[in-house]
Parts: structure tokens; sequence; C-alpha cells
């Protein structure tokens, strides 16, 4: 049962690492789709899930309690998305890409940091 946030979580590590090492391999494709309908739903329907499965098993980890915070802060960034609208959405996006690699390996250090919880957790 765990295994889902078994490999949700090795994958946010993985995808961390390759952000904190080389952020353009991860941003630069990001940056030339930013008003692609896809990217929006993707950022929606990828939180949405991520929530749901975290929510739906938190019960069953190391760390039921964050678990069951971070599916809740999932589902409230997913709704967040979904309230704010795709243009709203598409002028943060370019805001937020436009911070510099800084700011870009910080993040892949934080998911480096969160996938790594869950993996935790979920083994």
């Amino acid at each position: 049962m765990n295994y889902v946030i078994l490999a949700i979580g090795v994958l946010t590590v993985i995808t961390g690492t390759v952000i904190t090492i080389k952020p353009s391999l991860f941003f630069d494709p990001m940056r030339s789709k930013v008003e692609d309908l896809r990217l929006y739903l993707s950022a929606v329907v990828v939180r949405g899930f991520l929530g749901v499965i975290l929510l739906s098993h938190a019960g069953h980890t190391k760390l039921p309690l964050t678990m069951e915070a971070l599916g809740w802060i999932a589902l409230s960034v997913a709704a967040g998305l979904t309230v704010v609208g795709r243009a709203n959405f598409i002028r943060m996006m370019h805001w937020a890409l436009h911070l510099g690699p800084a700011y870009e390996r910080a993040g892949g250090l934080l998911a480096m940091i969160l996938g790594g919880l869950m993996a935790y957790a979920a083994s």
C-alpha cells in the first residue's frame, strides 16, 4: 500500500536532485510551455492526485500526521490553482520562472527533502 507514496517520494528526490544540479533541464522546457493548457491542468491534477494518495495512505505510514498534513496542503494548492484560474496561473509562472537559478536550486533542495520525507514515511 505504501509503495505508491514510496514511488512518489523517490521520483520527487530524483527530480529535486536534477533541479539542484542543473535547473535548466527542468525549467527551460517549462518556460517554453508556460501558456500551454496542459501545464496548468497537470499542475492541478498532479497536486490533487498527490493529495488524495497522501490522505488515503497516511494512516499506513511512519508519519501519519505529517503525510496527512502534506495531503491537505496538496489538495489545497490544487483547489487554489483551480480558483485563481489559468490566466493568473500563467502570470504566477512567468514571475516564478524568472527568479533565477539560486531560487530554482533552493526549490530542488526542498523537493529532495520532501521526497525523502515521503520515502522514509512509506518505508
